[in-house]
């Protein structure tokens, strides 16, 4: 209907994130993705921004404020852009060692 001039959608499983941004990409409205996370979740966030056409407003994942990241790599922003990663899967690698596998007791 033309409400608004750019949509925010938070926090969606890729197959719902898919489903929206075809209806968004039908109607030529631009939109966006939040998820905030780890690099994982910026590194996700990335590739979905970069698959859907009209998915062209800026996107926020808070990354900056983890002070721990389970991976070796950083995907920091150059003058307000994201490369999209390049390796295989997400683009970045999991620290193994980084990773707990139980939840901490106490």
């Amino acid at each position: 209907m033309g409400a608004g001039d750019v949509y925010m959608r938070g926090h969606q499983l890729i197959g719902v994130a898919a489903r929206q941004a075809g209806l968004f990409a039908a109607g030529s409205i631009p939109f966006m993705l939040q998820n905030v996370g780890t690099t994982i979740s910026r590194a996700l966030t990335t590739h979905m921004m970069a698959a859907f056409p009209t998915a062209t407003f800026h996107f926020f994942s808070d990354t900056e404020t983890w002070t721990d990241d389970v991976v070796h790599e950083r995907l920091d922003p150059v003058n307000g852009f994201l490369r999209v990663p390049e390796l295989p899967g997400l683009g970045v690698t999991l620290d193994r060692e980084g990773v707990v596998l139980e939840p901490p007791s106490g």
